[in-house]
């Protein structure tokens, strides 16, 4: 059984995160992992049922989410994306 990998991500608009999130998950990478995506609000209520194996934290940092990372702590191991990039980055990704 491959690995699950939830990405909880804060907004689902167009950008370099969601860029990059949407590229690793339809990647080839798909074959090796079962991968999720989500807003926060959405996986609440499913995140029993998704049993994540690694859940990727796509939010901003900010001392606010700190009790969201803690809740989804319980449910798998935790990892933060800190999404700092520079002007080019969103231009680099959509030409991939």
């Amino acid at each position: 059984m491959n690995p699950r990998i939830l990405h909880v991500i804060g907004d689902k608009g167009v950008g370099g995160s969601n860029i990059y999130v949407k590229r690793l998950v339809t990647s080839r990478l798909q074959e090796e992992f079962n991968f999720s995506v989500g807003r926060l609000e959405e996986i609440k209520p499913k995140i029993k049922h998704l049993n994540p194996d690694l859940i990727v934290f796509h939010y901003a940092c900010a001392w606010r989410y700190l009790p969201q990372l803690l809740w989804l702590k319980q449910y798998g191991q935790l990892a933060i994306a800190d999404h700092h990039y520079c002007q080019g980055f969103e231009h680099l990704w959509s030409k991939r």
